[in-house]
């Protein structure tokens, strides 16, 4: 059947918006090899530099990859003719398990561009996640393809909606042309007139099929391959079934990957919580950036693993992992975090005691890089000592055996609203001057009983302290959860 009509199928659309889907891409394709790009497909951005598109839209008529010199992909433009951002393709990863002499089963293909395009990837369905396709769910499909049977190709990206039918009337339509471990149909109900009807057309192949994810977002779910003649509701459009295996972890393997842990996975707050990257993808990552505040920079820290501690509530935190080829991804998720643990005294407490007791907190000047800090124990600023290499060290005393938290901010100028220091604008101009404190990094420190001392270079990740005036809070934490009062020290940074 396939060779019925081997390059399938938008028929009834309409025209979409500029921007509204910033992963397709136009795909050119030059079969003969005379570089003349005389065939297109469609594709989807799936990752920095990933492209995913049908293997029929890769290979010659008996499945053999084509070169990667043979295609081009135009991105950022529902306007197929748009030249102006254009990408190379240096690798062309087709599925091996796709053979089209036995059948349109496996048909994707994968392929890396030459640099990493600027929008947003499509989101890849994961397993687990096929409530999101059930039959009668209505997906979205789009495509440069013709607007009819054998007719004429769209000029504009266009956009129309079919559901997803089910197995057994995909099946009855296709009979063995149709495998539903890698495929998956979408089509109008039966008996909706043909000129009514939405599909795609020859020059959709490898496109996306996409659902919602009931974030007002799309998923990708499938790729445009197959089907009998266009927009015909008896023979519903044929596409790669991508929320199944195997296909489901052939793509997914191929696109880089954020991801990472946190232990404990139930923190406390003011506990240290050490995050992870567990990132993967064909490339591997070499730069970790996080974002432990929620502002969307991943400027907080930096390294594959980092400490961090939360006051009590829901935490968003975001890692963005990247490679110097281009490849980058960003993972996110809350981490929600407990109340401290209370400490319990007296007949039939049942444990607990006092929390550590942290005492004679001390901060020993010294150089960072061009610059010394000089202490500031009374309010009034100290004349800076003289410099060690070394870096400064934070001098205290436990009376046990407890894990010390250092968080250093910075202070800025600010405006008194209310009982609130906040950060100057156009509307509080009027308003008090205040001094109010800006999170510069966290780490930690496993302290013993007795004297303890921890060297700090002044740098959190890429983070270097500038000149100014900082604070430095030592709170300490028992194995019980027991924690002591804070103890605070202000910093002055200054030129030498």
């Amino acid at each position: 059947m396939a060779a019925d009509n081997p390059d399938p199928r938008i028929v009834n659309g309409t025209g979409a918006a500029q921007g509204e889907y910033p992963a397709q891409g136009f795909l050119q394709v030059d079969f003969d090899g005379n570089s003349t790009f005389e065939s297109f497909c469609g594709g989807t951005l799936v990752g920095a530099r990933q492209f995913l598109t049908a293997a029929h839209c890769a290979t010659d008529n008996t499945g053999n990859e084509l070169p990667p010199e043979r295609f081009q992909v135009r991105m950022g433009s529902v306007n197929r003719n748009d030249t102006s951002d254009t990408y190379s393709v240096i690798d062309n990863d087709t599925n091996a398990g796709y053979d089209p002499t036995v059948s349109d089963a496996n048909d994707t293909a994968m392929f890396t561009l030459n640099r990493a395009a600027p929008y947003t990837p499509l989101r890849v369905v994961d397993l687990g996640e096929a409530s999101l396709w059930d039959p009668d769910t209505v997906a979205r499909i789009i495509g440069w393809g013709t607007t009819s049977f054998m007719g004429s190709p769209s000029t504009l990206l266009l956009e129309a909606d079919v559901p997803i039918v089910d197995d057994d009337r995909c099946q009855t339509a296709y009979l063995t042309d149709f495998e539903r471990q890698t495929m998956v149909c979408a089509a109008d109900a039966q008996g909706t007139p043909p000129g009514a009807a939405h599909d795609t057309c020859q020059g959709d192949s490898g496109g996306p099929l996409m659902v919602p994810d009931g974030s007002g977002a799309f998923v990708l779910v499938g790729v445009t391959s197959f089907g009998i003649g266009c927009a015909d509701p008896n023979f519903p459009g044929v596409y790669a079934r991508l929320g199944s295996e195997p296909l489901n972890s052939w793509v997914h393997s191929r696109i880089p990957r954020a991801s990472f842990t946190s232990s404990p996975a139930s923190p406390r707050a003011g506990e240290s919580v050490t995050f992870t990257s567990t990132s993967s993808g064909p490339s591997g990552f070499t730069t970790f950036s996080w974002d432990f505040d929620g502002d969307g920079q991943f400027d907080d820290a930096g390294g594959s693993t980092v400490l961090r501690s939360f006051g009590e509530g829901n935490h968003s935190v975001g890692l963005q992992a990247a490679n110097p080829a281009g490849d980058s991804a960003v993972s996110r998720r809350t981490i929600a975090v407990g109340p401290p643990v209370a400490s319990t005294s007296g007949a039939g407490g049942g444990g607990g005691g006092a929390g550590p007791d942290l005492t004679l907190p001390a901060v020993v000047s010294a150089s960072l890089s061009n610059r010394v800090f000089a202490v500031n124990r009374s309010g009034s600023a100290e004349r800076p000592v003289i410099a060690s290499r070394k870096g400064t060290t934070f001098r205290y005393r436990l009376s046990e055996k407890a894990r010390v938290l250092f968080t250093i901010e910075r202070a800025l100028a600010g405006r008194r609203v209310g009982r609130r220091c906040v950060k100057p604008n156009r509307r509080n101009r009027g308003r008090s001057r205040c001094t109010r404190y800006a999170r510069f990094g966290r780490f930690a420190h496993a302290g013993k009983a007795g004297s303890n001392s921890k060297r700090y270079s002044g740098r959190i990740g890429r983070r270097v302290m500038k000149p100014g005036q900082y604070r430095a809070t030592l709170l300490a934490r028992d194995p019980a959860g027991n924690r002591s009062k804070p103890r605070t020290l202000t910093l002055k940074v200054v030129r030498r």
